[in-house]
């Protein structure tokens, strides 16, 4: 499926490319792109708060890899 779905993005990539098109909607681009954004956010603190809690160095590394602007590294 996430191969499916790799060559459909990359399909209508170059698609778009060619045949550029408007993009409509913009205020909603950008509400889902926040909304993404927060998301995951939340999911990485929780993944790191958790692997701390529970000692767990994978837990804490899967939660700092997404969002490396706040890693201490």
């Amino acid at each position: 499926m996430i191969t499916l779905s790799a060559l459909l993005a990359g399909y209508e990539s170059l698609r778009r490319f060619f045949e550029p098109k408007p993009v409509g909607n913009l205020l909603w681009v950008l509400v889902a792109g926040v909304i993404g954004f927060a998301g995951n956010e939340l999911v990485a603190i929780y993944r790191i708060r958790v692997g701390r809690r529970i000692g767990s160095a994978a837990l804490v590394a899967v939660g700092v890899h997404p969002i490396p602007m706040t890693s201490p590294h």
